[in-house]
C-alpha cells in the first residue's frame, strides 16, 4: 500500500493507479508457487502483513484515495486483458525471487503500450538478490532500456529502483 499511495498523491488529479494485491483470505503456502520455490526474504513477510492490514489501507477516507482502483488476486493466474495495452507505467513489487519476477515481467507485457514506463522494486536489494540478477539481464539483453538505477544504501541495507521503457517484447 506505500507505493500506491506515494503513486496516487505524486500524480495528477486525473490518474488512475490500479494496484494488485493478494486477497486477504489467500493461502500462500498452499500456492502453486510455494511448491516450486522458495520465498524471498521478506515476501511472506510482506504478505501477511498486507492481508492483516488489507482494510486499513492509507488511502482510505484520503482524497487521493478516489485515483485508486484495487484488484485482488494472484497474478499467475488474474485475468489483465481488459487491461492490455493501456497502462501508462507499471510497478513490479509482488515476488523478489527471481523466477517471479520474470514471472511478472513477462505477465505485464500485453498491458504495455509504445510509451508504458517500467518500474521495478528492490533491484539492488542483498536479500533479493533475484530482482537484481533479472534486471541486469534485462539491461544486458537490450530487452529494457534504463531511464534510472537508484541505488540506495540505508542502515546497511542495500535497495534500488530501477525505471525503464520496453525496447522489445519477450
Amino acid at each position: 500500500g506505500f507505493s500506491t499511495v506515494h503513486f496516487a498523491y505524486n500524480s495528477p488529479e486525473d490518474a488512475r493507479i490500479y494496484t494488485l494485491d493478494l486477497p486477504a483470505d489467500y493461502d500462500l503456502m498452499a500456492s502453486p508457487q510455494a511448491k516450486l520455490k522458495k520465498y524471498s526474504y521478506d515476501d511472506l513477510q510482506v504478505v501477511e502483513l498486507s492481508k492483516g492490514n488489507i482494510n486499513k489501507r492509507l488511502y482510505r477516507g484520503h482524497p487521493c484515495g478516489k485515483k485508486i482502483t484495487e484488484l485482488f488476486g494472484d497474478s499467475l493466474n488474474f485475468d489483465f486483458s481488459p487491461y492490455y495495452g493501456k497502462m501508462d507505467f507499471i510497478f513490479i513489487d509482488g515476488d523478489h525471487t527471481y523466477e517471479g519476477v520474470k514471472k511478472d515481467f513477462e505477465l505485464i507485457q500485453p498491458l504495455c503500450h509504445q510509451h508504458t514506463i517500467i518500474g521495478f522494486h528492490d533491484i539492488h536489494a542483498v536479500k533479493a538478490p533475484g530482482v537484481d540478477e533479472y534486471w541486469g539481464e534485462l539491461v544486458n539483453n537490450q530487452i529494457i532500456m534504463p531511464i534510472a538505477d537508484i541505488h540506495a544504501v540505508d542502515a546497511n541495507i542495500s535497495l534500488g529502483i530501477g525505471v525503464a521503457k520496453l525496447k522489445m517484447r519477450l
